[in-house]
């Protein structure tokens, strides 16, 4: 599956009317603006953070995962085994989880990683 950027962007409007602490991160300047203009009347449960993909370990190792895609045949299952960079969004919900545990965002024990694209049903 495929999904543009606009479908991610409305998937996210069901943020606005979640009630738990969000912890965010982006690298989109326009969806940062989204997400704080959905979330103005939960500022105090809501921490987005701009980034840079490279931040995190997964997209420091874009190389190394492109060079086990092209070793001779190895599986190729669009996009997960083909395009480094969905493998590196993959892995980096591990890494910003880890992130968000390190800098006790909301002085919380228990956080959990939930995909924009978790209600989808609920928007579409």
């Amino acid at each position: 599956m495929n999904f543009s950027t606009k479908t991610y962007f409305k998937w996210a409007t069901i943020f606005k009317h979640l009630v738990n602490p969000l912890v965010m991160y982006t690298d989109s300047e326009e969806f940062r603006e989204l997400m704080e203009r959905l979330r103005s009347d939960r500022v105090n449960n809501t921490m987005i953070y701009l980034t840079n993909r490279t931040d995190f370990w997964p997209f420091r190792l874009l190389n190394d995962v492109r060079y086990v895609y092209n070793v001779p045949g190895y599986p190729k299952n669009h996009p997960n085994t083909v395009v480094p960079e969905c493998t590196a969004t993959h892995h980096s919900k591990y890494a910003v989880v880890a992130d968000t545990v390190r800098k006790q965002v909301f002085q919380n024990p228990y956080y959990a990683w939930l995909d924009i694209g978790y209600f989808r049903d609920e928007v579409d």
